[in-house]
């Protein structure tokens, strides 16, 4: 991602097109040709959390941890539920004591999303 953005398109609060530039006098041009406006390109290059706000585009921090949280959720939740094996299943009927402990493992990262 270049250091300045000319935003031609928005909706909803989400880029829907635009063009990166090196300098904000390239980002200014496209924009007197094509419309929109030019903006300094957030620190991130993840736009799934850039915000439009009039004609400024920020970077919504705390969405993007929200999300990160619950990602590395799921990732343990998957992680923890491919343990449990045939064999482990065949186990627990005579000690249930490694499958009650990977469920509560389970339950804790359930409870983060």
């Amino acid at each position: 991602m270049k250091n300045f953005l000319a935003i031609v398109k928005n909706e909803n609060k989400k880029i829907t097109k635009y063009q990166d530039f090196d300098t904000k006098s390239e980002a200014d041009a496209h924009v007197a040709k094509h419309g929109g406006f030019a903006v300094a390109a957030p620190d991130t290059d993840d736009m799934e959390f850039w915000e439009v706000s009039g004609t400024s585009v920020t970077h919504n921090s705390s969405a993007e941890d929200a999300e990160t949280i619950k990602r590395n959720a799921m990732k343990a939740i998957y992680k923890l539920e491919s343990e449990i094996t045939p064999r482990r299943l065949r186990e627990a009927f005579s000690d249930p004591t490694w499958i009650n402990a990977q469920e509560a493992k389970i339950s804790s990262e359930r409870s983060k999303l």
